[in-house]
């Protein structure tokens, strides 16, 4: 009768509750986290990290269309070559001579402008000099929006992609366009003026800059061969000096 009561007779308190209450304490210690006293979020790394994927991101992405703006411009030069070459077969000696000394003019106007464009040079892009000269209440050889509007339709006249038979008429033709609405609006132009400005201002630095390095190291070269013949001759320096003072 002992035996059985141990083993159908009541469960000892804590028992159950031990179990329980370690299994409780697990889950609820899982689902619940704490950060470590003390411990503090750098917001601003976060944002700059935030902001670093973030350029990435644009920068990847603008590469990307790069990449293939330029498989789509080789697609067209290609194809206008092509063209170009098709329609040579169609005419007789005389034409094509013709046809190809114009395309090698049409040539030489596109290149100009891409190269041009590549430097960001808007007005030299539209064949124009951006020249601003002021004097007093005056300004002398400044471009008005009407010269720009002139020398953009001679510009677009002459790269227009049904005229201008080189492949990459079109590339020309869009450069102009771009050059023209940056020049063509006020404030565009303003901005693009000071930032010609500014730029300008420090290649003259840099330039000065390496000029005078340049004076400053012939200068110590000078000095230290002067000094380097000195030694050399000793005490025979003095009369070296009054003999060649007289023969020069």
């Amino acid at each position: 009768g002992g035996g059985g009561g141990g083993n159908g007779g009541p469960k000892r308190p804590g028992g159950g509750g031990g179990m329980g209450g370690k299994m409780g304490g697990g889950m609820g210690g899982g689902a619940k986290k704490t950060m470590p006293s003390g411990a503090k979020i750098d917001l601003g790394s976060v944002e700059e990290e935030l902001r670093r994927k973030e350029a990435e991101k644009k920068a990847r992405k603008a590469a990307e269309d790069e990449r293939k703006e330029e498989e789509r411009a080789e697609a067209i030069r290609a194809e206008r070559e092509a063209k170009f070459e098709a329609d040579l077969k169609k005419m007789d000696e005389a034409q094509r001579n013709a046809a190809k000394k114009q395309k090698a003019r049409d040539a030489k106007v596109v290149r100009k402008i891409l190269a041009a464009s590549e430097r960001g040079r808007h007005y030299a892009v539209l064949g124009l000099r951006g020249w601003d000269l002021k004097v007093g209440p005056w300004h002398l050889f400044q471009i008005t929006s009407r010269d720009v509007k002139k020398a953009y339709r001679n510009a677009a006249r002459s790269v227009h992609p049904d005229k201008n038979r080189d492949g990459r008429a079109n590339e020309a033709f869009r450069a102009v366009e771009d050059s023209a609405a940056i020049l063509g609006d006020e404030k565009a132009r303003k901005e693009y003026d000071r930032k010609r400005w500014v730029a300008a201002r420090k290649n003259r630095r840099q330039t000065i800059g390496a000029v005078v390095e340049v004076l400053e190291t012939m200068r110590r070269g000078i000095t230290t061969a002067w000094l380097l013949a000195l030694k050399i001759m000793g005490p025979f320096k003095t009369p070296i000096l009054v003999l060649t003072v007289i023969l020069v």
